[in-house]
């Protein structure tokens, strides 16, 4: 953590994009606590991310400012707000847009659309379309094959066809099973991710900004 002036400090978080980094600030409340301003990327682990940050400050965080739907913006809001108990506040029409590109009903595809039609030449876009849907395919096998596993052991336990020492082994060994799957899939999501960031960040001659 950087302290840029009285009041303001800065937190550097590395990014697998085209660019390699991102900026959160923290600003002092008028309070004596203080206001976090953007959350960098979510993160599979967000103590060992934002423990060190928080006991680092010598007061709370308050609350969280989201400037814009950027994943590496706001995509760790609900991380720090989970720690720190923090409400997030972002713009309506932002918050709309972030719902639309990253929520439950995303369509990525859709996304590199949006993005063509700002200025993204054609073939840059075809390509991103390309490397979405490798990422949704990949995500639906994770999906299928941890739900198989589940169902198997549902099975087999209400079946009642193995003992208890054995279904134990038969947990452990599901474990592990999902823990591979998860393992080879994330390996190959960071690579189309690499990617696909290091493209959507190469500079365009024409963006439309609305």
């Amino acid at each position: 953590m950087e302290v840029v002036e009285q009041g303001v400090r800065r937190i550097t978080f590395a990014l697998p994009l085209g660019i390699d980094h991102v900026h959160c600030y923290l600003l002092r409340a008028s309070t004596g606590g203080w206001i976090l301003v953007d959350t960098g990327l979510g993160s599979r682990d967000p103590e060992t991310k934002w423990r060190p940050v928080l006991d680092e400050l010598d007061a709370p965080i308050e609350q969280i400012v989201v400037t814009h739907m950027h994943p590496d913006h706001v995509g760790g809001a609900r991380d720090v707000a989970e720690l720190t108990g923090a409400p997030v506040l972002q713009g309506r029409e932002d918050y709309a847009q972030c719902v639309s590109a990253w929520g439950a009903d995303r369509s990525l595809p859709r996304l590199a659309g949006w993005w063509e039609s700002h200025g993204l030449p054609p073939g840059q876009a075809e390509a991103m379309r390309h490397r979405f849907e490798t990422i949704e395919k990949r995500m639906e096998a994770r999906e299928k094959a941890a739900e198989a596993i589940d169902t198997a052991i549902t099975l087999i336990k209400q079946q009642n066809q193995i003992s208890i020492d054995e279904r134990g082994a038969l947990r452990e060994a599901q474990r592990e099973m999902k823990a591979d799957i998860t393992s080879r899939l994330d390996r190959i999501e960071n690579k189309i991710d690499r990617k696909v960031g290091a493209l959507s960040m190469t500079p365009q001659k024409t963006v439309k900004i609305q």
